[in-house]
């Protein structure tokens, strides 16, 4: 009575272990996770800041063309306005010229408008181009260890297949290294054990019907012999 109740506390001590083991892998994970989350968390916060950041460029770039907007239209307003009171007035040529200086000027302010407004979508399309090439160079990377992981896991299974073949191979040399004048319990196992994997190598998905046939054939014929030098009162 006292030796049952003696082990009860070590089966409770290695209880209470395994479950400090599984908590502790349990605060491993979820700390690798918190890690990952923390990772994903500022790589947003930097996308963000750059958005932001674009976003208060574009909006300085509208102010200054509005800006020059307005002032071509209101320098196209006084050209009118003074070629008006050319014809009616007839204003001296010197502040003809002077207005017409103001109108190449206000087209050189509409031409600075257009080339402003051409680096702006340049940058924003330089942007998105880096970000398409960052995405597509990740994706080529997955796509090449996917297909190293598929080359490993074809390479692995046809050398499980060998493997059994080799198996197959050595238990029928035993077979018939057992079979003699005399009847031997070893035998039977070593065709059992064969039987077994045949049955298992049957099932995988890689052998084509011809090699299926080959292993029907290969059993039978293991058989045959086995049955052979089976004595006839076990037949």
């Amino acid at each position: 009575m006292s030796s049952r109740s003696s082990m009860k506390p070590g089966k409770e001590i290695l209880r209470h272990k395994n479950t400090i083991s599984a908590s502790q892998a349990m605060i491993q994970l979820l700390g690798n996770t918190n890690s990952s989350l923390k990772n994903a968390e500022n790589q947003r916060t930097k996308l963000q800041r750059e958005v932001a950041e674009l976003t208060k460029r574009t909006e300085t770039y509208d102010d200054k063309i509005q800006s020059m907007q307005r002032a071509y239209q209101s320098k196209n307003e006084a050209l009118k306005t003074a070629k008006y009171n050319c014809e009616l007035a007839r204003i001296d040529k010197d502040k003809l010229q002077s207005e017409v200086e103001e109108l190449k000027a206000a087209q050189c302010i509409q031409k600075n408008l257009k080339n402003l407004q051409k680096r702006v979508a340049d940058d924003a399309e330089e942007h998105l181009d880096k970000e398409l090439a960052t995405a597509q160079t990740q994706i080529i990377v997955q796509n090449l260890k996917l297909r190293e992981a598929q080359t490993k896991l074809e390479q692995e299974n046809k050398d499980n297949i060998q493997g059994q073949h080799f198996k197959i191979a050595e238990l029928e040399i035993k077979l018939t290294q057992n079979l003699g004048p005399e009847y031997s319990k070893q035998a039977e196992f070593h065709l059992q054990e064969a039987t077994r994997v045949m049955d298992s190598l049957k099932d995988t998905l890689d052998l084509d019907e011809l090699r299926h046939k080959a292993l029907k054939s290969r059993k039978r014929r293991m058989q045959l012999v086995f049955d052979d030098a089976e004595p006839p009162a076990k037949r």
